[in-house]
């Protein structure tokens, strides 16, 4: 129990949050099937890999990878786009959005994550589920 106790300190995993999504449609838009599922965005917004984050090697080296512009590569991620010299096919084919998954604005992300917040901090407040 200590060393779980310690690791857990250590990765400063005492704050996690964690999303209730209620009725949302969201496992079926993005194609969420199963418990955990991570889905890593490029900086334009690419989903660049979705699945089971024990899929991946290092979670975390990806992050700090997608932060600096690199790609990620391996089982789950998306393809590269192509070179514009290939054609204009080749290239709407790579970003034609996959079965399963719906295109968002991102202003309606925005909004969406801003009522998640207010959510949250509101369950926060409460003390009778603090207790």
């Amino acid at each position: 129990m200590s060393a779980v106790e310690e690791h857990v300190k250590t990765k400063e995993w005492g704050n996690v949050e964690h999303w209730h999504r209620d009725k949302s449609d969201c496992s079926k838009v993005y194609g969420v099937d199963g418990v955990p599922h991570v889905m890593l965005l490029d900086k334009n917004g690419k989903i660049v890999f979705k699945g089971h984050p024990a899929s991946r090697k290092n979670l975390e080296q990806d992050m700090n990878d997608l932060m600096n512009d690199k790609e990620i590569t391996g089982e789950g991620t998306a393809p590269a786009d192509k070179n514009e010299d290939e054609g204009k096919e080749a290239k709407a084919a790579d970003t034609a959005i996959p079965e399963g998954f719906t295109e968002l604005k991102k202003e309606d992300v925005d909004s969406e994550c801003e009522n998640h917040a207010k959510v949250m901090e509101a369950w926060k407040a409460d003390e009778d589920l603090k207790t």
